[in-house]
């Protein structure tokens, strides 16, 4: 059925219900999860000039993106370990993460997207965030699950 399921993956209590929910489906029909974390370079810019790729302060800022990647990638591997699924990471540094994701979901011929929706509070949090709208419109035929306002009750009952 899926071989390949892409993650976007940050520190959001959806995102992280989202994993736990795809590790759930690739447990089981075997798949692989691969988790994608999106680093958005705001603090690689400084008064609307791009810092040069080479620098201390550009490069410190890499390096801070990796580590709060590889802070939430661990929480997932441990799931994954646990549950016996197969899970690889990728960091990607956009400015935009929609597009980075799709790209992301092409390169890799991803089966299924699974992904937490970050929603505003009352009658929004039943509607997707502006980056997920973004990511269905261009995901084409991609089959694609958004957890949201229910993200915690549905990873758990993916994980039973």
């Amino acid at each position: 059925m899926f071989k390949k399921i892409l993650v976007p993956i940050d520190d959001s209590v959806n995102a992280l219900c989202a994993a736990q929910f795809a590790i759930s489906i690739a447990k089981g029909c075997g798949a692989t999860v691969i988790g994608l974390y999106v680093a958005r370079p705001l603090d690689l810019h400084f008064r609307g000039h791009k810092m040069n790729p080479d620098s201390t302060v550009y490069n410190s800022q890499v390096d801070t993106a990796a580590c709060q990647a590889n802070a939430a990638f661990a929480l997932v591997e441990a799931t994954a370990k646990q549950q016996r699924v197969a899970f690889h990471t990728s960091i990607v540094i956009d400015e935009c993460p929609a597009p980075a994701i799709v790209r992301a979901c092409r390169s890799i011929n991803a089966d299924l997207l699974v992904m937490g929706s970050h929603s505003c509070s009352g009658v929004k949090d039943r509607l997707p965030g502006i980056t997920t709208q973004e990511i269905l419109v261009r995901i084409g035929a991609t089959p694609s699950i958004v957890l949201g306002h229910d993200a915690q009750a549905l990873a758990q009952i993916g994980a039973k």
